[in-house]
């Protein structure tokens, strides 16, 4: 029987933050790995995206065929890419796919980027086959994954992923997403009762006040958010780079100590790199 799971490559926001002071949670910016029989879905392309290809080309033997789907082209969450060992063996096949673009809007994007002269190689002449592909607020199927997309608070947009797998169990990825009023009772409607929502959690209540309008949240929003929509189990994702192992250390007493006062009843735990959540 095959194993399903979800696994953390990358848990940083904005700017990859390697060190002896990151290195517990992780320096990577955002990338998800999500394996469900035989299907692989990766969330992101940060700098995490890297170390997801050295263990699949590790572990998988013969070709690899997978999903990589954006929440939004920032750079944090596609300046891996061309650094995923997949994409240059022939007979690999991935579907890239962006909420709200079309294919040839993507490809444009990627080129402008991950090519002469800010990069040595053109992505979209890898080796391997690469198909490009627009995804609307319509849910999609990607295997008997059923997939739906929320548009977030972010500046530029940025889209939250909803994966609903055959065994009842429920996965919303939020990694780009500020705080609305406007926004919250359609979020909250959206994520009710899901089993696992990992948010953007970038800052501390006292840093998102001067930070509001950048599209992030303070780690007091997701909690209060999925103890409302009773969501069974929420993690902590997409750190601030000065964000140390210390604070962070501090962040995780100063959560639970929030969770307990206000009474609510939802598990909270901060992502790190190579945590892995049975599904």
């Amino acid at each position: 029987m095959k194993k399903n799971w979800i696994k953390f490559w990358g848990v940083r926001g904005s700017l990859p933050s390697p060190g002896p002071e990151t290195a517990r949670y992780g320096g990577n910016t955002p990338c998800i790995e999500i394996s469900y029989k035989d299907t692989l879905i990766i969330c992101d392309a940060g700098t995490g995206i890297r170390p997801l290809g050295i263990d699949l080309a590790r572990r998988i033997k013969g070709k690899i065929s997978a999903t990589i789907l954006f929440s939004h082209p920032h750079l944090d969450h596609l300046i891996g890419l061309p650094f995923f060992e997949p994409l240059y063996k022939k007979g690999n096949k991935f579907t890239v796919i962006t909420p709200q673009r079309s294919a040839a809007e993507i490809k444009t994007l990627l080129k402008g980027i991950i090519a002469p002269p800010y990069f040595p190689v053109d992505i979209t002449k890898s080796a391997a086959t690469i198909k490009f592909k627009g995804l609307s607020i319509r849910p999609i199927s990607i295997g008997e994954i059923k997939i739906e997309a929320f548009k977030c608070n972010h500046p530029g947009n940025s889209y939250a992923f909803k994966f609903s797998f055959p065994n009842g169990k429920t996965l919303v990825y939020t990694s780009d997403n500020e705080p609305s009023n406007i926004r919250f009772k359609q979020l909250l409607k959206w994520i009710k009762g899901a089993d696992v929502l990992i948010h953007d959690s970038q800052y501390s209540p006292q840093q998102y006040k001067k930070k509001k309008g950048w599209g992030h949240s303070p780690y007091h929003y997701p909690i209060s958010l999925a103890a409302a929509a009773h969501v069974k189990k929420l993690f902590l994702f997409h750190y601030d780079p000065e964000t140390t192992d210390a604070t962070l250390d501090k962040v995780e007493i100063a959560v639970q100590n929030f969770v307990r006062c206000m009474g609510f009843d939802v598990k909270v735990a901060l992502s790190r790199e190579g945590m892995k959540i049975t599904l």
